[in-house]
């Protein structure tokens, strides 16, 4: 049975175990959480699910040039939308642009629609519209999924408020996959225990374990090693999920390698560079985030990290990566960071402010968003389709893909496009007139602490992918 906190009462105050449970079970986690509806009816989650990783910063300046002008975009055909005569359609990039430069175009027609089914997005104390996933699909010209939703522990019925992260990882996996019927979604609280809740209920609540799961909430790492039992439960549902041949993406954060120091003020002046929890664990697949850049013909100029603090932006603004407090180089990774550490992010796409993508939100007018929040639920669509296709020849889905995705790369190096420049530093004030810019990362030649592996190209890394099984590599 899975560990879930101290089985002593005597030590947390609470019953113990039930009988019958005291030779299968190590911990008990005495929270429980209780959706109540009534409270959260103007949109505002009850005061018990209390963020696990604030979102708020207290970031205050880029040490560097602020004046410069974020890029516009230069990439041409827009392919269908709603907005090409908008002032957004030179600040937005397209589905059907991001679909081409990514290579998920290969993939859509023909194992989109099957992959939808086998997609599971967590949503942590946030609801979604469908009214607003089918105007995103009108607008941009996919299939509007049905959204398939299961809730956790605690919540008797859908989650009332919207969210704009569930708003934005559900539009982000319709439009990837562009002909997907349904796409599975879990709700839960908004706290530790909820982690444990989400994996389970994804990973159980189908009739089938899902090819993929997306996440896009995280912890400071260092915050999330205190509850005693729960990390080591979260990591057991993980590692279960490559027992049972699901991929695990996680968005890898927004506070570049300042995550601890921007979300928990005693940890301001920490002078190492932090990461979030769960995507610092070797079981997932960490998602950095990305600038792009694109020219006539939807071609790549250059792809660099997500950094929106030179643009004189503040806030969530920087992709999240470094080494991990807690967790040695994992197997696949060896010693590809130097430090002996595991290293995120693993790979990475699009998450910057401009260009980035819109959604819609609460019926308003579509509006724009950035974050690894839409690099996680972009890279799981793509590695779901590639899942999909192999299951249509009878053979598993990727299942843990770090190993392949390492190996791979590589092997095979324009399997990704290495992302070469830019950085994460993210400044934070910690006193007066004092600032912490932990020291890292800087993008480089082959693997680093800011990009991962680079971006994908699912062209190539289906086709390696069935190269691995004997099959034919084209696509239909």
């Amino acid at each position: 049975m899975f560990a879930f906190g101290n089985p002593n009462p005597s030590e947390e105050g609470h019953a113990g175990l039930p009988a019958g449970l005291a030779d299968v079970a190590t911990w008990i986690i005495p929270e429980y959480y209780d959706y109540a509806p009534s409270l959260d009816v103007a949109g505002i989650p009850p005061a018990a699910s209390a963020p696990p990783a604030s979102r708020a910063t207290r970031s205050l300046f880029y040490p560097g040039d602020t004046t410069q002008k974020p890029p516009t975009n230069g990439g041409s055909p827009l392919g269908t939308t709603c907005l090409a005569e908008t002032p957004l359609s030179a600040t937005t990039y397209t589905p059907d642009q991001l679909s081409q430069v990514y290579g998920l175009n290969a993939l859509q027609a023909g194992y989109g629609k099957a992959a939808g089914d086998r997609v599971a997005v967590l949503s942590l104390g946030g609801g979604f519209s469908q009214q607003d996933v089918d105007a995103t699909a009108k607008c941009f010209g996919h299939s509007a999924p049905k959204v398939d939703v299961k809730t956790g522990v605690g919540i008797d019925q859908p989650i009332v408020s919207l969210s704009l992260e569930t708003a934005l990882d559900l539009q982000t996996v319709a439009w990837a996959l562009r002909n997907a019927k349904t796409t599975r979604l879990v709700q839960v609280t908004n706290n530790t225990p909820g982690f444990i809740d989400a994996y389970s209920m994804a990973l159980t609540a189908w009739s089938t374990p899902p090819d993929v799961i997306t996440n896009s909430f995280g912890m400071c790492e260092l915050v999330s090693q205190n509850t005693v039992g729960s990390i080591e439960t979260v990591e057991a549902l993980l590692q279960f999920s490559a027992v049972v041949g699901t991929s695990l993406f996680v968005a890898s954060g927004d506070t570049g390698s300042s995550a601890c120091q921007t979300s928990v003020p005693e940890l301001s002046a920490h002078a190492a560079p932090t990461v979030q929890y769960p995507g610092s664990s070797a079981f997932v697949t960490a998602a950095g985030g990305t600038q792009l850049t694109l020219g006539s013909g939807n071609v790549r100029i250059g792809e660099s990290v997500w950094n929106d603090l030179q643009y004189g932006i503040t806030g969530n603004a920087v992709a999240t990566g470094g080494p991990s407090a807690f967790f040695d180089a994992p197997w696949y990774q060896g010693s590809i960071s130097g430090s002996g550490v595991r290293s995120v992010p693993d790979i990475s796409a699009l998450a910057a402010t401009s260009p980035g993508t819109v959604i819609s939100f609460g019926g308003k007018p579509f509006g724009p968003v950035a974050g690894t929040s839409q690099a996680s639920p972009l890279l799981a669509a793509g590695f779901a389709m590639i899942s999909s296709r192999l299951r249509a020849q009878g053979q598993p889905p990727l299942g843990f893909i770090n190993p392949w995705l390492y190996d791979t790369v590589r092997a095979h190096p324009l399997a990704v496009y290495d992302v070469t420049t830019g950085n994460n530093q993210y400044p934070v004030e910690y006193a007066p007139g004092s600032t912490n810019i932990p020291a890292c990362c800087q993008a480089q030649v082959g693997y680093d602490s800011a990009s991962g592996l680079g971006s994908p190209n699912f062209i190539r890394l289906n086709q390696r992918a069935m190269r691995g099984t004997g099959l034919a590599a084209t696509t239909r």
